[in-house]
């Protein structure tokens, strides 16, 4: 009987929603030959399989090289929720055998992924001070002057970092940071309204073409799709995402006319797919400095 096991290839206290974290498969006993080709099991056409917490890439199951008397494959997903992480049930497939092996339901690690949560309205209560036979004039003076040293004592902290901030803020984290924020839709208990539909489709469209814009150094603001992807296309380490793109903008392309709504099930895909393409294509200072 062959035993599988699915971990993570890294600690789960290093992860946030959003994330696209490598999943680690190993079968108890050697299956097949090197290059052998591994699928996942699924109804799915739109290429991603929810499973718990994460999403998985359907296309993404690869064999890893390696010895001995065991089988190791690598998955990819993206984690969706946070709390206690855990993926599976589900299936793989060992082609040239037939073999399907079912992964079982996991927990991945005893540490619990902080959920995304807006940030707490800040309280505006202040305690009451008693000044007993202090002189209530120089504490006034004395607070004023404390409090004038501390603002710019302040301002100047906060435009060092303000400007190391912005120094960080690379075209790769502003549309990682904007994907990331479009995570409440795969979240949203009932299916949102038209509006909030179109709302999410023109974003998802303007954080590509964003992107583009300054990773590839074009303006797309008046272009079609069709000449957008066209772009691209010149661009070499942007071709094999191209397809990627043009599926992404098909699917939303009605929504952000107010002709259909999208189905809850296909966001985390859109938001997966949307994202290999930032991570994939982006062109850092050194990638710069070296053309």
């Amino acid at each position: 009987m062959t035993i599988a096991i699915l971990a993570l290839d890294r600690p789960a206290n290093a992860l946030k929603v959003g994330d696209l974290v490598p999943l680690e498969i190993t079968l108890d006993e050697k299956i097949g030959s090197p290059g052998d080709k591994w699928i996942l099991v699924s109804t799915d056409t739109q290429g991603w399989m929810p499973s718990g917490t994460f999403t998985i890439a359907l296309d993404s199951l690869e064999l890893l090289p390696g010895d001995g008397n065991i089988t190791q494959l690598k998955l990819e997903a993206t984690l969706h929720e946070g709390g206690s992480l855990h993926a599976g049930p589900f299936s793989i497939r060992h082609e040239t055998s037939g073999q399907e092996f079912v992964i079982p339901q996991t927990q991945l690690g005893e540490t619990e992924v902080q959920a995304v949560q807006s940030d707490p309205a800040a309280p505006w209560t202040l305690p009451a001070v008693a000044f007993g036979g202090w002189n209530v004039l120089l504490l006034v003076l004395l607070g004023l002057v404390l409090a004038g040293l501390f603002g710019l004592l302040g301002r100047f902290i906060w435009r060092k970092y303000r400007a190391r901030a912005e120094r960080k803020r690379t075209h790769k984290y502003v549309a990682l940071q904007a994907l990331r924020a479009l995570q409440k839709f795969a979240r949203a208990k009932k299916p949102p309204e038209q509006e909030e539909w179109k709302k999410f489709s023109f974003e998802l469209a303007s954080i590509l073409r964003k992107f583009s814009d300054q990773n590839f150094h074009f303006d797309s603001s008046d272009m079609t799709d069709r000449e957008y992807l066209s772009e691209l296309r010149l661009r070499l380490s942007a071709k094999d995402q191209v397809d990627t793109v043009a599926a992404i903008l098909a699917k939303i392309d009605e929504v952000r006319y107010g002709k259909k709504t999208l189905d809850l099930t296909v966001v985390p895909g859109l938001l997966l797919d949307a994202q290999k393409f930032v991570e994939t294509t982006y062109k850092g200072p050194e990638e710069e400095g070296a053309k």
